[in-house]
């Protein structure tokens, strides 16, 4: 536990990380990231976390089987584990490069489970998962057919938190530049929850669904 601790403290800084990745250290957090002891499993997501915040390890994370294990982390019964490993998703799932990496690798399905999360610090990072994703103009039409707009659609119908409803309207904004998709949100529940959103006093909200 206190190998994990001083790793993770060794990586809060950034110019750490490229010594880190040079002495193959990534296999060493993959290892870790298997334990059994939920204290490693948070280190291991903390350092994953740290890793992702910065740009240039994002191709070291997406190959081999980093993004794998971060994909088990997140299914991780403790919350902080679970947490830290979701927002260094959000942070990989940001970069334009490794968009289809990541999709191909698994990790829409990973967001659409998260979006299902009791807490609400979980769905936040799962919808600024498809934030991001929904960016990309080569899999907007992928997200609707994966089920994104009734995901999107049942969360703005039960939810009132505008921290919530603030990603759930660019994603809907993002997936509606595609034309195709255009068609399909000309659905029931997809129009039922633009005019939620039309309602909430929120700047950001409005604008995203103007």
């Amino acid at each position: 536990r206190e190998a994990c601790r001083a790793l993770s403290n060794m990586l809060s800084s950034q110019e750490m990380h490229s010594v880190f990745l040079e002495k193959d250290g990534m296999k060493s957090l993959v290892w870790i990231s298997r334990s059994m002891d939920f204290e490693c499993q948070y280190c291991a997501s903390l350092c994953f976390h740290k890793l992702a915040s910065n740009i240039s390890n994002h191709q070291s994370l997406t190959s081999g089987v980093s993004l794998q294990r971060m994909f088990a982390l997140v299914e991780n019964g403790d919350q902080r584990v679970r947490l830290q490993a979701a927002a260094a998703l959000r942070e990989l799932s940001s970069n334009q490069g490794y968009k289809m990496i990541f999709v191909k690798a698994g990790g829409l399905q990973v967001a659409h489970d998260l979006c299902l999360a009791n807490d609400n610090e979980t769905k936040v990072l799962a919808l600024g998962i498809l934030r991001h994703l929904s960016l990309s103009s080569r899999l907007k039409l992928q997200i609707v057919r994966e089920g994104a707009l009734n995901l999107i659609a049942e969360i703005v119908s039960f939810c009132i938190e505008d921290e919530i409803l603030s990603q759930c309207a660019p994603v809907l904004a993002n997936l509606c530049e595609n034309e195709p998709n255009q068609l399909t949100m000309i659905d029931e529940k997809v129009l039922s929850s633009l005019e939620i959103l039309s309602h909430r006093k929120h700047e950001t909200i409005l604008n995203d669904v103007a």
